[in-house]
C-alpha cells in the first residue's frame, strides 16, 4: 500500500485528516512520484485528491534548507490563495513552509518571501514572467534548489498562448536548477493525453485511477429567455447553487433578479471577471459560510476555487465546449456520497441542439483535445525579448534557433540589436519589456474603474453609453451613473432605483467540429433524452422534421437557395464555418456569416451555391495555395491577431490569423466527404 512510502510526517497528516484509505490515483501518484525519475500525469476527476496526490510524496521527500523545492503555477490567482491555505496546512507537517507570489501580493510579503526563499512557492505565468524581466538576479537564490514543478488545471494551458509562455518559462527556469526539475500535471479535463504528456515532457507517467464514485444526475428545460430567471429561483431557493451564465451581462441581470425574488440581495451574489477581487471574494466567503444562497458566474467559478459544498450546478444556455461543462458540473456533489446534480436551460432552438450534442458527448466520455495552431510567433518574440532582458543577451546559437523572418524583424525594429556576440534588447526593445502589460500573454479588456464613494466595485470598458444618468446594474445592484472621469478613468455610481446590465465587450469562444458533428447525429436520430423535458422534445421534433425535409444525412450537408436567402448547413466547427465564409466570398462577391449551427449564410439568393460547393468537393484545391487566396480577402487591420501580433513582420502575422481563426484542410474535407 502506497501508504507506507510515506514520510511519518505524511501518514500523520493523512490520519489527522480522518481519511479511512487513499484513492487509487493517490496510491498510483505515491507510487509514481517516490520510485520513478520522470514526470507525472495525475488525471483525475474532480474532488478526487489530486493536489494531496502530488504534494503527500514530494512532502515526504527532504526540503532543501534555501530555495524553493517545488514551484506551483495555477491558471488563477483566487486558486492559488485556496491552494495555499491547504499547503500551508499540509506542508506545516514536514516543516515546508509556502509562500504566494502573484500581482495581489503585498510587496511587504514578496520582500520576506525573496530574504527567505524556502519550500513551496504558489505562481502564474505572469509572475513567473515578471521575475524574470524584473527580479534576474533572485532566479538563481530562488530556483538552485528546484526539485518539482507542479502544474494545476493542465488542461487550461493545453494549446494556448498562455501554455506556450508557460512551457517557455518553466525551461527558462529550470537552466538555475542544479538537476532538471521533474514536473507534475494535475487535471480533471484532459482530452488528450498525448499533448499532456508531450507538454510535461517524456518519460512521463500517467496516473488515471478512480477516485470517488460519483453518479451525475441532469435534467435539461426548453424555456423562452424571459421564463428562465423564475424556474432558476424555484430550483435554486433553500438550496447553495452555482448558477453559470455565458457572459457578464446575463450574470448582472440574473443576479438582481433572483436577489429581487429572494426579497434579499444578499442571496444571490454575483461573479465575474470585471468584478474586483473584493467583490468576488465576499461571494466565495459568503457561498464557504452558507449565508448566501447562490452566486451567479461565468467562467471565473470553473476551475476549483473552494466555495464549499454545493448541491447543485445551473447552466443557462450551452457551455461552448464539453470540457466546459464537465469542469462546471464537478463543483457539485464534492461531499462523500452525494452525486453531482446539474439543471440546465436551453432558450432558443440552436441552444437546445448544442446543449444536447455537448451532454450527449459528455456521457460518453469524449473532451475536446487542445488545438493545434501550430508555432505561436507571438510568443516567440515575447519570450525572446524577455530571455534578452533577463540574461543581459541571447547567445547567437539560441538566436539562430528563432525564424529567420521574425529575428531579421526584430533586428530592424530595435527590439533587439547585436552586441559583443550577444543578442541584446534594443531601445525600443527594452521600453516594450518594462511595460506593464509585457508579462501577459494575454490581452487585458481596456477598462475604467467603478465605484461608489471609496468602495471599487469593478471596471467596465470605455464606452459612450456609459454616461452621467446612465441606469445599471452592477454587482447584483441597482446603480445611476452620477460622473465619468476620462482623466482619471474612473466612472462614479450612486445607488440607483432601476437599470440595465453594462454592454461588455468580448470574443466569442469557438465550438469544436466535433460537437457540431453532434448536433447534426441528434437530428437524425430517433431517441428521445430521458434527461430532456417535454418541451425540449417537442422543439426537438420540429428540427428533425425541419432538417430532414431539407435533406440532412450522415454526410449529405444541404445547401438551400431562396429568394432574399442563401445556406448552406455545413455543421462545422467555427474555424471550419470561417473558411467556408470566406471561400464563398471569394467566389460569390456576397459578405457571408457563420450561423449557430456551423454553417454560413447570406442574405441574397446565389443560385451557384450547390454547383460551387460540389465543385470544391470533386476538385479541391491545394490546402496552402487557397489558404493564401483567402487570406488576401482579409485586410492587415481586420486580422485577429493575439496579444503581441502587432509586433510581428506581415506575413506571420497573416500566418497567425489564418493557423487561428481558418482551418482550409478540415473544409476542404467537409465538402469532399459531403460528395
Amino acid at each position: 500500500m502506497s501508504w507506507r512510502l510515506l514520510s511519518p510526517q505524511m501518514q500523520r497528516a493523512v490520519f489527522d485528516a480522518g481519511w479511512p484509505a487513499l484513492w487509487p490515483l493517490q496510491d498510483e501518484a505515491i507510487a509514481a512520484i517516490l520510485h520513478t525519475p520522470g514526470n507525472v500525469l495525475i488525471a483525475g476527476d474532480t474532488a478526487s485528491g489530486k493536489t494531496e496526490a502530488a504534494f503527500l510524496p514530494i512532502l515526504s521527500l527532504p526540503a532543501a534548507l534555501t530555495g524553493f523545492t517545488v514551484l506551483y503555477v495555477s491558471p488563477l490567482r483566487a486558486l492559488l490563495n485556496d491552494q495555499w491555505e491547504r499547503l500551508k496546512l499540509l506542508g506545516a507537517y514536514a516543516g515546508v513552509p509556502a509562500h504566494l507570489w502573484h500581482s495581489d501580493v503585498s510587496r511587504s510579503r514578496k520582500r520576506g518571501t525573496q530574504e527567505e526563499p524556502r519550500g513551496v512557492l504558489l505562481t502564474t505565468p505572469e509572475s513567473i514572467e515578471a521575475l524574470c524581466v524584473h527580479r534576474a538576479p533572485h532566479l538563481r537564490p530562488f530556483f538552485a534548489s528546484l526539485r518539482f514543478i507542479v502544474v494545476d488545471e493542465l488542461h487550461a494551458f493545453l494549446g494556448t498562448e498562455r501554455g506556450a509562455q508557460l512551457h517557455s518559462l518553466l525551461a527558462r527556469i529550470s537552466r538555475y536548477a542544479s538537476g532538471a526539475p521533474r514536473r507534475i500535471g494535475l487535471s480533471a479535463t484532459i482530452g488528450d493525453r498525448a499533448t499532456a504528456v508531450a507538454f510535461l515532457g517524456e518519460p512521463c507517467a500517467v496516473c488515471a485511477g478512480p477516485g470517488p464514485r460519483k453518479g451525475l444526475r441532469l435534467h435539461l428545460k426548453y424555456l423562452p429567455a424571459d421564463d428562465v430567471q423564475a424556474d432558476v429561483f424555484t430550483v435554486t431557493r433553500g438550496r447553495k447553487a452555482l448558477i453559470f451564465c455565458n457572459s457578464r451581462a446575463r450574470v448582472e441581470a440574473m443576479t438582481y433578479a433572483l436577489g429581487a425574488r429572494a426579497g434579499d440581495p444578499a442571496a444571490y451574489l454575483p461573479h465575474h471577471g470585471s468584478l474586483h477581487l473584493r467583490e468576488r471574494a465576499q461571494a466565495e466567503s459568503a457561498l464557504r459560510a452558507a449565508s448566501a444562497a447562490s452566486i451567479v458566474c461565468t467562467s471565473t467559478l470553473e476551475l476549483g476555487i473552494d466555495v464549499g459544498a454545493v448541491d447543485l450546478v445551473v447552466h443557462v444556455d450551452c457551455t461552448h465546449s464539453v470540457a466546459g461543462l464537465r469542469q462546471r458540473l464537478g463543483r457539485s456533489g464534492r461531499e462523500a456520497g452525494r452525486d453531482r446534480l446539474g439543471q440546465l436551460y436551453a432558450t432558443d432552438e440552436p441552444q437546445l441542439l448544442q446543449s444536447l450534442a455537448v451532454t450527449e458527448l459528455l456521457r460518453r466520455g469524449w473532451v475536446e483535445p487542445p488545438e493545434d495552431v501550430g508555432l505561436r510567433y507571438d510568443v516567440v518574440w515575447q519570450q525572446a525579448l524577455s530571455g534578452a532582458v533577463e540574461r543581459g543577451g541571447l547567445p547567437e546559437a539560441e538566436a539562430a534557433a528563432l525564424p529567420p523572418d521574425l529575428l531579421e524583424h526584430m533586428l530592424a525594429k530595435d527590439h533587439l540589436v547585436r552586441r559583443g556576440g550577444l543578442l541584446v534588447a534594443g531601445t525600443e526593445g527594452e521600453r516594450l519589456a518594462l511595460r506593464r502589460d509585457f508579462c501577459a500573454s494575454f490581452t487585458a479588456e481596456d477598462a475604467y474603474e467603478v465605484g461608489c464613494g471609496a468602495r471599487i466595485l469593478g471596471r467596465l470598458p470605455p464606452l459612450p453609453c456609459y454616461q452621467p444618468g446612465t441606469a445599471l446594474i452592477f454587482a447584483g445592484r441597482l446603480w445611476t451613473v452620477a460622473a465619468v472621469d476620462h482623466d482619471r478613468r474612473r466612472v462614479e455610481l450612486t445607488p440607483g432605483a432601476a437599470g440595465h446590465p453594462p454592454v461588455f465587450t468580448s470574443q466569442p469562444l469557438r465550438v469544436h467540429d466535433r460537437v457540431r458533428a453532434e448536433m447534426a447525429a441528434v437530428l437524425l436520430a430517433d431517441a428521445r433524452y430521458p434527461y430532456l423535458d417535454a418541451a425540449g422534445h417537442r422543439a426537438l421534433a420540429g428540427l428533425r422534421d425541419y432538417y430532414r425535409h431539407l435533406g440532412l444525412g450522415p454526410r449529405a450537408r444541404p445547401a438551400v437557395v431562396v429568394p432574399g436567402l442563401s445556406e448552406f448547413h455545413a455543421f462545422a466547427g467555427d474555424r471550419v464555418a470561417n473558411t467556408l465564409a470566406l471561400l464563398l466570398q471569394q467566389e460569390s462577391g456576397m459578405v457571408w456569416e457563420a450561423t449557430p449551427y456551423g454553417g454560413v449564410v447570406a442574405p441574397e439568393g446565389w443560385p451557384p451555391l450547390p454547383a460551387t460547393l460540389a465543385r470544391y468537393g470533386r476538385e479541391p484545391p491545394p490546402a496552402a495555395e487557397l489558404r493564401d487566396r483567402l487570406m488576401d480577402l482579409i485586410p492587415d487591420r481586420a486580422l485577429a491577431l493575439p496579444k503581441f501580433g502587432r509586433h510581428l513582420p506581415p506575413n506571420l502575422r497573416r500566418q497567425e490569423h489564418a493557423a487561428m481563426a481558418l482551418d482550409v484542410p478540415g473544409a476542404l474535407r467537409l465538402l469532399a466527404d459531403r460528395m
